[in-house]
């Protein structure tokens, strides 16, 4: 759960800061997520797309259907400002691709988020 949990905080970050840096919306995002607390020392976090990539392996055993939540709360923090951009979805793609998770989980949530009674 712990694993998870730095996972969910670090692939925001990563994500949130792929396009100009986090927003006042993402960070909102963010502390729905994991709380003013845990929020506050991530964001001292210097290169997220590192460290997410370092908590990778310890991620191997967590079934897909998490993996694929944890995609899924990423894309909203990505969409919290009203739209994903080009830099965001590419942050995206490298953290479902690295926790072989289908981008269509991305694509599906930003189309959910943009159409959500279609």
């Amino acid at each position: 759960a712990e694993v998870m949990r730095q996972a969910l905080g670090l692939g925001a970050l990563l994500v949130a800061n792929a396009h100009g840096g986090v927003s006042e919306m993402e960070k909102k995002a963010m502390m729905a997520l994991l709380g003013a607390e845990p929020l506050t020392a991530l964001m001292a976090e210097k290169d997220p797309r590192q460290a997410f990539d370092a908590l990778v392996p310890k991620l191997g055993q967590v079934s897909l259907f998490s993996r694929a939540r944890l995609v899924q709360h990423l894309t909203v923090v990505a969409h919290a400002d009203g739209n994903v951009a080009d830099e965001e979805y590419g942050a995206l793609g490298h953290v479902a691709t690295s926790l072989s998770v289908p981008m269509s989980i991305v694509d599906e949530t930003i189309h959910g988020a943009v159409a959500p009674m279609d």
